[in-house]
């Protein structure tokens, strides 16, 4: 049904953008679950993110064969999967959202119950349990949802389906995020008035892929994901936590190291991926690399974010630059109070006056 006639008819549009990347000979499946959908106001967003297979001409064929419902292809340069969800999102029509990847699928009263669900609890996002196919079976039965759990259990699926001024709010996916994206993205709908139900029936496939970034989370690499969160969002947590996280980020695998050094070179205006690539540089022992990366992350963020003017401090200390770490420091701690237990033993020992 056409999106014109969807409109005189007092159903709201839903938008389901799929993020492609090498992913076609798996396109179809994801394709055909929106299809059957038992709701019939659906709008599809294919985002080819620079996909070097036939993405493109999977998805024309689809449109071809289906010329009574609403698909739209958006071609890009890779930019990673925050980034070509955000491209779909930002042209997407409907009041409600929803991301699926391009190898996972939704059972076909996925949508219509979460509209029903979020209509009776006046919530602004639904997410269900999961079940899990491929290389793996198995389930995911998630807890119920709050503002502050969220911050270190993730228990929203990828696929929830939200009010889209929950995107116009946050603004997106973070680009600096290749794993563990949904997560973030869910703590910071939470700072902007998310308000979730959870379906109990498991409405969404999950694809087990023994290679993919989300099994290589799954299968233990916890901590790499809340180390990148808990920096981006260092106002939610606790000091100790942070420094925790910033001492983790060089014990990042291999290949997750190349893939933000990949992100840099895609989304240079990033200064997580700038902050993170200063804290490998530092533990090797490159200093002035570190330092060159620090402060093109002070220049890239919030003139709040405290974090970087620590490292400079951190490493201005190590290179026996007193004064300048002195200033840093205390900088510091005028933008993060209670890291004075970790500075005024430093400060003191530089010489410097104790500013209590």
């Amino acid at each position: 049904m056409s999106l014109e006639t969807s409109h005189n008819i007092n159903m709201p549009l839903v938008s389901i953008v799929l993020p492609c990347f090498k992913q076609a000979r798996l396109l179809p499946e994801a394709l055909d679950s929106i299809l059957a959908q038992d709701y019939p106001y659906i709008e599809t967003i294919v985002v080819n993110d620079g996909s070097p297979d036939d993405t493109v001409e999977v998805a024309r064929s689809f449109i071809e064969a289906n010329p009574g419902r609403e698909i739209r292809i958006v071609e890009k340069e890779n930019g990673g999967v925050s980034d070509a969800r955000n491209a779909g999102l930002r042209v997407a029509r409907g009041q409600y959202l929803m991301c699926l990847d391009a190898d996972d699928k939704i059972k076909s009263k996925y949508v219509s119950t979460a509209l029903s669900l979020m209509s009776r609890t006046k919530a602004n996002l639904f997410y269900c349990n999961q079940e899990n196919f491929g290389t793996e079976t198995g389930e995911w039965i998630t807890g119920p949802y709050s503002p502050y759990f969220i911050r270190y259990s993730n228990c929203i699926c990828n696929v929830a389906i939200y009010d889209r001024i929950l995107f116009e709010r946050t603004g997106g996916y973070k680009v600096s995020f290749a794993f563990a994206e949904d997560w973030e993205y869910w703590i910071s709908c939470s700072r902007h008035g998310l308000i979730a139900c959870k379906g109990e029936e498991k409405l969404y496939q999950y694809r087990v892929n023994s290679g993919g970034l989300a099994a290589t989370f799954m299968k233990g690499h916890y901590k790499d994901c809340t180390a990148l969160i808990r920096i981006a969002n260092e106002d939610l947590y606790p000091v100790e936590e942070l420094l925790e996280a910033h001492d983790h980020v060089p014990a990042l695998s291999s290949e997750a190291q190349r893939i933000l050094e990949d992100l840099d070179r895609k989304h240079s205006e990033q200064w997580l991926l700038k902050f993170c690539l200063g804290l490998i540089a530092e533990q090797t022992g490159n200093i002035s690399e570190a330092m060159k990366y620090y402060w093109l992350s002070v220049a890239l963020t919030s003139e709040k974010n405290w974090q970087p003017f620590f490292r400079i401090g951190v490493l201005s200390e190590k290179a026996e630059q007193g004064e300048e770490a002195l200033r840093f420091y205390r900088l510091t701690l005028t933008l993060r109070p209670d890291m004075s237990r970790f500075l005024l033993p430093r400060i003191v020992a530089l010489g410097g006056v104790s500013p209590l």
